[in-house]
């Protein structure tokens, strides 16, 4: 692997890091080549010198030049109490960096990022453009400011001979744990023991409780990570084996082309919140959170149902496993009655909601639910969800759109982190508002359906009853 550029800091930094891998035993197709994008706006990133063909294997990291709590050399005791792995890895990525020159990931660490555009690092002010988002609540700082101060800083303090914490803030520490919680957000995978696919960490310590989701070991994969991602141009991916991942071409590679990477369905908020920026690739990916308390209460009072009537259904409803505590309204054709926007979950509850007294006792006598279809009174009650949700945004639908995100772009400053954050915060706002303006429509469409079906209907009637009537006056 080669890195042919213009000699500076980056690559320089660059080249001791391909020589690293090489010494740390990886082993690299000479079809491919690390790259300088800073052009693109990319950073590093592997590209092909060589067209690639379906299925190849790109290059082979053995275990060992995993960056992880098993491979760090940090004694194991000292992460002992830890039983998160996020906790643990930062910890351990806190000692390599520490240790500066005479860590053997030092090569490594030195080209992974000091500074991020994740909402974590953002000041209050900035923070506001995304008021109405669900991300807001996912950033979770304070959550993690106590984790921390809790659980790590006390073993740093304990073992400053280690951590050469003497002379360091407890401020300073705060930073630096939230500098490689970030680091393992954007860059770290999850370590399964069993071979195939690998996979991203699936998502942060700052909202992640699933105990199966924390349980798995992370680490920190040198190279794989520096692939950049495109949901549509997904052409590498990451596999295990019993000693080592491979990175395989999924398809065919033409030179020059960029190894790419796949977050998955993310919506651009996620990627926003765990990787720093956002990408129209993944626009398409992009929901709208709308939480419990915006929907049932609310419909209850349309329906006219007493309180006791919607508690009772809505126990019914705990009871068949359809109640949650948010619901994700995603994209969709506006013309198209399927697939819908809304989870079935959400219209199965509306549905059941919506029912007569009569109805509701037949159906909870056979043990069943209603269809999911939405059903006239539930389109309605969908309509108001929708405005109620879009309430809550700080921006207008009417001069917040794509033409208002393209005049952005194009006269500020993005080579500032205000305007540049700013600017995604947006982005992600625009695309939540596409989102609910697209469920609107649908919800329109449906409602003029049933509007063209019923007058059909007089019609038919209509022109029987004229008939009839045809028919006696001929008698």
């Amino acid at each position: 692997m080669e890195v042919d550029m213009e000699v500076d800091d980056f690559v320089t930094k660059s080249q001791t890091f391909v020589s690293w891998l090489e010494k740390a035993g990886v082993t690299i197709s000479d079809k491919i080549e690390l790259a300088d994008l800073r052009n693109r706006g990319a950073g590093r990133g592997v590209v092909a010198r060589k067209d690639i063909a379906e299925d190849e294997v790109l290059f082979t990291i053995p275990r060992t030049s995993i960056l992880s709590p098993e491979t760090s050399a940090l004694p194991k005791d000292i992460t002992s109490s830890l039983e998160d792995p996020w906790l643990s890895l930062i910890l351990n990525m806190i000692y390599e960096h520490q240790q500066g020159q005479t860590s053997k990931w030092q090569p490594y660490l030195d080209i992974l990022p000091q500074d991020f555009d994740t909402p974590m690092f953002w000041d209050e002010d900035t923070l506001s453009f995304l008021k109405g988002s669900a991300v807001l609540s996912k950033i979770g700082k304070s959550s993690a400011d106590q984790s921390f101060k809790t659980q790590l800083l006390p073993i740093i303090r304990a073992n400053e001979n280690l951590f050469y914490g003497n002379d360091v803030l407890d401020s300073e520490l705060l930073a630096l744990c939230h500098r490689m919680a970030s680091t393992i957000m954007a860059y770290a995978f999850d370590l399964p023991s069993q071979d195939g696919p690998a996979s991203e960490q699936e998502d942060g310590w700052e909202v992640d409780s699933n105990a199966s989701t924390a349980a798995t070991p992370k680490g920190m994969i040198p190279l794989a990570d520096l692939l950049n991602a495109n949901a549509d141009l997904n052409n590498a991916k990451l596999y295990h084996t019993p000693d080592a991942v491979e990175m395989r071409s999924i398809k065919p590679i033409s030179t020059g082309d960029e190894l790419l990477n796949d977050y998955g369905p993310l919506p651009r908020a996620d990627l926003l919140r765990r990787y720093g920026y956002t990408t129209n690739e993944y626009a398409k990916y992009d929901v709208v959170e709308i939480a419990e308390d915006l929907i049932f209460l609310p419909a209850s009072k349309t329906l006219g149902l007493s309180t006791s009537a919607l508690q009772e259904r809505l126990d019914y409803l705990e009871e068949h496993d359809v109640l949650d505590t948010t619901y994700d309204i995603s994209h969709c054709d506006s013309k198209e009655l399927t697939p819908s926007p809304f989870p079935e979950e959400l219209t199965t509850a509306l549905n059941t909601l919506a029912l007569s007294a009569e109805d509701f006792k037949t159906l909870k006598t056979k043990s069943k639910l209603p269809k999911p279809d939405p059903s006239e009174k539930t389109c309605g009650l969908l309509r108001e969800n929708l405005e109620r949700r879009g309430d809550m945004y700080l921006h207008s639908t009417y001069t917040l759109d794509q033409n208002a995100i393209d005049d952005m772009k194009k006269n500020w400053d993005l080579s500032k982190s205000g305007a540049r954050r700013r600017l995604m915060a947006l982005e992600v706002i625009c695309g939540e508002k596409q989102v609910l303006a697209g469920a609107r429509d649908w919800t329109e469409e449906r409602r003029k359906g049933w509007l063209e079906a019923a007058y059909n209907k007089r019609q038919a009637e209509d022109e029987v009853d004229g008939e009839r009537k045809g028919k006696k006056g001929k008698r």
